[in-house]
């Protein structure tokens, strides 16, 4: 835990870490938002509005985590790879609609777990893609014990961020869930780094 709370304080711009985290608490809003409103519609406006929240929560993970990157204190980081960063976007945008998709059209107890375990995946798989489109001068490695540590925090948030959210309807709970999911996306990037 130390070590986290290290690698955030001494070796990050807290500025733009906190800019990182109100862009990604505001995108997961926006998405939980666009899920209840899709609730209250069907057909092709349903899945236009569930297409959106997929969209909103993709773009805002993805810029979360650039952010987030740009915000490290690194001499090493060269540059991005474009097609991998595109990627990464494209996956978490994707994994977010299924995991959405899900959450809204499967009923059973355990349906929340699933799609945040579906969720959490996503924003994993944009995280490490992501890591893998820098270009730099050597090598980057990641310790086991925090990779397994930032994808269990990431699917038990966003599963979380899905119970607590239920139904959608109530504000406080649109509020809750979206808070849950926004820890979901921070504690996997920064326990990951």
């Amino acid at each position: 835990m130390l070590g986290i709370v290290g690698c955030i304080t001494l070796h990050h711009d807290p500025r733009l870490v906190t800019v990182a985290g109100l862009l990604c608490g505001t995108a997961c809003f926006t998405s939980v938002s666009m899920l209840w409103r899709s609730l209250s519609h069907q057909g092709l406006a349903a899945a236009a509005w569930l297409g959106g929240a997929a969209f909103a929560f993709g773009c805002g993970v993805w810029s979360t985590h650039f952010l987030a990157m740009q915000a490290y204190d690194s001499p090493l980081i060269a540059g991005y790879d474009l097609l991998a960063t595109g990627c990464s976007l494209v996956i978490a945008s994707i994994g977010a609609l299924a995991a959405f998709a899900l959450f809204l059209h499967v009923r059973h107890a355990a349906q929340p777990g699933f799609a945040g375990v579906l969720l959490g995946a996503s924003i994993a798989a944009m995280h490490f893609i992501g890591f893998g489109a820098m270009r730099v001068r050597g090598y980057v490695t990641f310790d086991s014990v925090y990779v397994m540590a930032s994808l269990a925090a990431g699917m038990v948030l966003a599963g979380a961020g899905l119970s607590v959210t239920g139904t959608l309807h109530a504000l406080s709970r649109r509020v809750a869930g979206s808070l849950c999911m926004t820890a979901a996306v921070v504690a996997l990037h920064f326990t990951a780094m």
